[in-house]
């Protein structure tokens, strides 16, 4: 049959176009295998040309070898002859397809090119799609069965009924694909004693490179939750001489954090001590702060030492910075030496007005109100006077008036209430209706001392039609009926307050209702 001749419609792999290319004369139909065979996970393609023009054969790099996995099974598995098509566009399409092959990179396939010494004199060109290279099985295992590589990738993991058995050999390569990671996910979690054994062994060497892969860093991770100590041991001693580069990576970052919650003493102490020169700047990187903090939390305080002192003189700068402020909350927690606790707690104490209204060290001034000592507390309280209804107003540092409030002594809150309460009844209702300051107003409502609360709510009280045409006003409404009903006394109002959305219209009529009374 001449190339020229149309191949029949079963035959046909693309749609014929207009474009004058017809794809059809690729193919010869007496080498055209049956469809299927083209699923043969052994047969290789092959695509042979004559001698491309030398304009064409430069647009090629015949001399490179490029490694272009696949992720789905070989389609095609005949020779392929294009003697009447043109040569340039035989060759722009060749590397067209080497191109788009080597876009994906994470499976084990690879392609080769293979020219001869001189590329003008090569009259064919061989293409050379493998399979996974087959591992080695131990005698045990030698009538064991496994399953296809291309099976097991293509088919949905949860559908794959699959032991580590079947991937003996090949558990590090599987770790690495996207689904292969899965696989060995779910299956570490109904493995044999035997299996994990197996999968230990197979991963250990290659611990490193599985903890900086974007699928692998979660099947290790996995993994480290099952095992003897002994198998575990081995595997985070690989980790161990790698800490600082593996903490500030994405993936790395999280292998550390694991092998820090399932390791043995010593090997925490050694990956702690492995950051020792580099604390500051790990504590300042998106991901290595995480590991800081993870040593704080699993590390016993007197082995880690050298941490908490490299903070002692920068716990403003800590506060301040978005992973640092993370870190310092972390050592006010667990550092159990007075001397550095105190130390710290001073730094954030002298400067609590500015830290107070920073987006972050709000949160630190915050954590020190709750976790500290009395004597700190108080200490920040008074730093706060004259300044609390500023400080009520503003964003970040009315959180910090409110922790005033719910974790300040008897004192303390006497004298947060009664600088606003002094302001008078204009400034408490504006204070009703801003979007800071009405949450310090509903926390007084039940922290401060009910003859305080009973001014405020005869502010309400007065002005109840104006607060609910603002939503924040109908919050401190809300807060004064839900005080009132624990005390068992009624409004002053005549009229009951029943906190509800209220249309334009309503909230018009009610005012009017108000004004006529």
């Amino acid at each position: 049959m001449k190339p020229e001749q149309e191949q029949p419609n079963s035959y046909r792999l693309f749609p014929e176009e207009e474009s004058g290319l017809h794809l059809h004369h690729f193919f010869a139909a007496d080498q055209r295998q049956h469809p299927q065979q083209l699923h043969h996970p052994n047969l290789l393609l092959q695509v042979d040309y004559p001698k491309a023009s030398t304009a064409a054969q430069g647009q090629m790099n015949n001399n490179a070898n490029y490694s272009v996995p696949t992720c789905s099974p070989v389609v095609l598995g005949s020779q392929v002859s294009a003697n009447d098509l043109d040569m340039t566009t035989s060759a722009g399409l060749l590397e067209q397809a080497i191109q788009g092959m080597k876009q994906i990179h994470y499976a084990p396939d690879a392609l080769e090119a293979n020219y001869g010494d001189n590329p003008a004199d090569a009259d064919t060109t061989t293409i050379v799609i493998r399979r996974p290279r087959a591992s080695s099985v131990s005698p045990q295992v030698q009538n064991h069965v496994h399953r296809d590589w291309q099976q097991i990738m293509t088919a949905p993991v949860m559908n794959t009924m699959i032991s580590l058995r079947d991937i003996e050999g090949q558990v590090a390569e599987y770790c690495v694909h996207p689904k292969g990671s899965r696989l060995v996910q779910q299956a570490i979690e109904v493995a044999t004693p035997e299996e994990i054994l197996m999968v230990y062994r197979e991963i250990t060497p290659h611990v490193r490179s599985l903890a900086l892969d974007v699928f692998g860093n979660y099947a290790l991770q996995k993994i480290l939750d099952y095992g003897p100590r002994s198998c575990k041991g081995k595997a985070i001693s690989h980790l161990i001489r790698h800490v600082l580069p593996l903490s500030l990576h994405m993936y790395g970052c999280r292998v550390i954090q694991k092998a820090l919650d399932v390791a043995e003493h010593d090997h925490k102490v050694a990956m702690a001590k492995r950051l020792g020169h580099k604390v500051l700047r790990c504590v300042y990187d998106q991901f290595a702060n995480h590991v800081i903090q993870k040593c704080i939390e699993c590390v016993p305080p007197k082995d880690i030492m050298f941490i908490f002192r490299s903070f002692c003189g920068k716990a403003k700068d800590l506060s301040t910075n978005v992973y640092g402020c993370h870190v310092i909350q972390r050592v006010l927690a667990y550092c159990d030496n007075p001397e550095i606790s105190d130390t710290l707690a001073a730094e954030i104490i002298e400067s609590v007005n500015k830290l107070s209204k920073h987006e972050y060290a709000n949160y630190v001034v915050q954590y020190l109100l709750e976790h500290g000592g009395q004597a700190q507390r108080s200490a920040m309280v008074k730093k706060f006077a004259g300044r609390v209804v500023l400080m009520s107003y503003h964003k970040y540092a009315s959180n910090v008036i409110e922790a005033c409030l719910s974790f300040g002594s008897h004192e303390d809150r006497l004298l947060i209430a009664s600088q606003i309460i002094d302001n008078g009844g204009g400034q408490h209702l504006d204070m009703m209706i801003n979007p800071y300051a009405n949450y310090v107003i509903q926390k007084m409502v039940f922290m401060a001392e009910e003859e305080q609360v009973r001014l405020l709510v005869d502010v309400a009280s007065r002005n109840v039609a104006y607060l609910r045409r603002y939503s924040h006003g109908q919050h401190v409404i809300a807060a004064m009926e839900r005080f009132l009903s624990t005390k068992g006394t009624h409004h002053p109002d005549p009229r009951p307050v029943v906190v509800r959305p209220v249309s334009q219209h309503a909230a018009a009529t009610l005012i009017t209702e108000t004004l006529t009374d």
